[in-house]
């Protein structure tokens, strides 16, 4: 059960499409669920099947299979389904009335949400969805490239995802993060590099700029305050 956070363009979905394809060489890979963004559905689904050939079906109103007449999660095993589809109680109740999962991924994971709110805790439909699906799957992984989102407790909720014992509260996770490294894997696009050891991307260089307004331009920039 892990949580990839690289960097937005360094390859998270490939990197899923490899572990896909490396359990299923080793016979542990029956049942697999993708649940994903809305908008990224069919990105999915041609990543997975024309480069992996690892034959999962779109679950929708507008995808390869419904549940309108029975329980697509109990006849099918290899799935990619919106997060918005899945989340509603009705369709959480199936998924659990189904075998367990072998692997369940959320892509976008930030956006299992769960905050502070006048003293309680709230969850969302979507992080109730990832409670759900953790207990009834064996494998777990988490892909966001913003997974912290500079607020500790949403992100010490989404760290519970993985595992609920890891930190008693997310105090002791910002002073324990240690405990993060053998679960989260973060990677920037300062780290990668081609087979040469050489820079992949381009470094950033930031330096000030400095200018003199005219007088039109002064007059407009006082006008704006």
């Amino acid at each position: 059960r892990y949580l990839i956070a690289d960097e937005v363009g360094l390859g998270k979905t490939i990197e899923t499409a490899l572990i896909l394809r490396e359990l299923a060489s080793r016979g542990e890979l029956t049942r697999a669920l993708m649940v994903v963004p809305a908008g990224l559905v069919n990105n999915w689904h041609r990543e997975l099947n024309e480069v992996f050939n690892l034959d999962f079906e779109v679950f929708g109103s507008e995808g390869d299979i419904t549940d309108r007449k029975t329980n697509a999660f109990v006849k099918h095993d290899r799935l990619i389904a919106s997060i918005d589809t899945l989340k509603r109680p009705a369709r959480v109740k199936r998924l659990l009335e189904a075998p367990p999962w072998d692997l369940v991924v959320f892509d976008e994971a930030h956006h299992l949400t769960a905050y502070r709110s006048g003293g309680k805790v709230k969850k969302t439909a979507n992080y109730r969805l990832g409670e759900a699906l953790r207990d009834h799957a064996r494998d777990l992984l988490l892909l966001s490239a913003t997974p912290h989102q500079g607020d500790h407790f949403r992100f010490f909720k989404l760290i519970q995802l993985l595992d609920p014992t890891l930190f008693q509260d997310d105090r002791e996770m910002v002073e324990e993060r240690h405990r993060l490294n053998p679960i989260v894997f973060r990677r920037t696009k300062a780290d990668a590099c081609r087979a040469d050891g050489s820079t992949l991307f381009a470094r950033r260089w930031v330096h000030t700029e400095a200018f003199v307004m005219s007088d039109l331009e002064r007059r407009f920039y006082l006008a704006l305050n």
